[in-house]
């Protein structure tokens, strides 16, 4: 608990050392505050150097968050009330990682126990029944609640992944077509309306929604054997989709909503989806003027796709980008070709390259999972069948309600070094790393004025030496250990708060 108050504290920065927090695989340091770092006026031209430019200003960041699933509150609503008290605590509160973002889940996904959505009379076009009875019963909206009491400053993004079975064209939540939707007007209008009422109805729980998706992974059709709630669109079918229905219903409706489009892969094997998906709905003039911002997932080509991000900016640099979902291998399966701290590092790999090229925010998939990394309901379509054992995946926090007990796994710290250090409204600043260090390094100045740098190494053998130089007359020697990552909290005199800063 040590390392929870420590961050929950905050720290007085002084402009002669700055604050070291550091987490590694090989030692007890587990976002564990280090001792403090002299800064010298000159450099060692011997150590290879991070370069922090103040001058070279981009995004202002939204946050870091994660996501609650139907699948996140069946095992949440299997805890104690201590341990969802200690769950709430660890995700959202001041002593843990105060996330800051968070994505919904409309209706059920893969990480769901059965399938459902919120307007299951067949033909209630006017959505007259419309009712998010089974969220208030699971517990999901329950838990939803617990967050903002732990954090008031979450905002919340929704996103879906089937309509209504009898919408679609082949009246199965399950699997699609492509298009998902049945395309008579009647049909589209209903599915405004439906998102629309969800909207609605979460603001009278006291729950706003400050963003909405118009559909998650809108390429995912056609699927094989193990199926899942999907809702397939080309680019130009979410293009028209948004254009003639939802986006008029939501500006209605609700006018401070912003409305985020593609939510779906960068690329996939060198194929640029997200250029594809954003380019054919911005194309389009009256389709654009329902666009706040564009969302994507990390999957595709993990790793290796931060230029499609950087494209996509160049195109179209009013628009925010935000990562709104990513998981790792199921908890069993980590230790086949890999081990469970190379994956969770890969968190910190993809949130720095996001960073540094124009991401606002990341979000992760589920916040809370059973030990095997469940449950899922993924199975035949046409039926209810639950596979169990197919598409887990790992969380930061697993529970074993039977043992009432949890486990943090790697992923959390990794999270923590930025979800704790880099408040929302921060502006994101250019890094350069000596290729020599082969090390990842992202920075960005705080509203309050303070210079975070969160550095990360990657190789497992022996410590780095290096200098962070923050100014001209500025350095800080610093040494990372193996498979270890660090935040540097610093402040001085000549840099200017955030919100003194032009942003591009």
């Amino acid at each position: 608990m040590r390392i929870f108050l420590l961050c929950a504290l905050g720290f007085g920065v002084s402009g002669n050392t700055v604050h070291l927090v550091q987490t590694s695989e090989k030692t007890n340091d587990r976002l564990a505050r280090k001792p403090d770092v002299p800064v010298s006026p000159k450099g060692d031209k011997a150590i290879p150097t991070i370069r922090i430019d103040t001058s070279k200003t981009k995004q202002k960041i939204t946050g870091f968050g994660g996501a609650i699933t139907d699948s996140v509150a069946h095992v949440f609503a299997g805890l104690n009330s201590t341990l969802q008290k200690h769950f709430v605590e660890l995700m959202w509160g001041k002593s843990g990682q105060q996330y800051n973002l968070g994505r919904l889940t409309i209706g059920a996904t893969d990480f769901s126990t059965s399938m459902y959505s919120f307007a299951e009379p067949h033909g209630d076009f006017e959505m007259n029944k419309f009712t998010l009875e089974h969220d208030d019963k699971s517990g999901f909206i329950s838990l939803v609640q617990q967050a903002q009491q732990a954090n008031e400053e979450i905002e919340w993004l929704a996103s879906p992944w089937s309509p209504p079975s009898w919408l679609k064209r082949n009246k199965d939540m399950r699997n699609s077509e492509s298009p998902g939707l049945v395309q008579t007007s009647e049909a589209q209008k209903a599915y405004a309306l439906y998102l629309s009422k969800y909207v609605s109805e979460m603001a009278r729980r006291n729950i706003t929604i400050a963003r909405v998706t118009v559909q998650n992974e809108p390429h995912v059709k056609g699927q094989f054997v193990a199926t899942y709630p999907c809702c397939g669109f080309t680019g130009e079918q979410e293009r028209d989709f948004l254009r003639d229905y939802l986006g008029p219903q939501l500006r209605k409706d609700h006018p401070g909503l912003h409305i985020y489009v593609h939510d779906d892969q960068k690329s996939d094997k060198g194929k640029p989806m997200m250029m594809q998906y954003a380019s054919a709905i911005m194309n389009d003039t009256e389709a654009a003027k329902y666009v706040d911002g564009i969302a994507f997932h990390w999957y595709g080509d993990n790793l290796k796709n931060y230029g499609e991000l950087e494209k996509v900016h160049a195109l179209y640099p009013k628009l925010p980008l935000l990562a709104t979902e990513a998981t790792l291998e199921a908890p069993g399966s980590q230790h086949l070709g890999t081990t469970p701290w190379k994956e969770a590092q890969k968190y910190a790999v993809d949130i720095i390259g996001d960073l540094n090229a124009w991401t606002s925010g990341w979000i992760e998939w589920n916040v809370l999972l059973d030990t095997s990394g469940g449950p899922t309901c993924i199975g035949p379509s046409h039926t209810g069948v639950c596979t169990p054992a197919v598409g887990h995946c790992d969380a930061p926090i697993l529970a074993d309600t039977k043992q009432q007990t949890i486990e943090i796994r790697d992923s959390f710290w990794f999270m923590g070094h930025f979800s704790r250090f880099i408040p929302r409204n921060s502006i994101a600043v250019s890094s350069a790393v000596d290729a020599a260090l082969g090390l990842d390094a992202t920075a960005a100045i705080s509203p309050t004025g303070e210079i975070i740098v969160v550095v990360l190494n990657t190789e497992e053998g022996s410590d780095k030496s290096y200098q962070l130089q923050l100014g001209s007359d500025q350095f800080v020697k610093l040494q990372i250990p193996g498979h270890g990552i660090q935040t540097i909290v610093a402040r001085s005199a000549t840099h200017q708060p955030a919100s003194e800063l032009e942003f591009v």
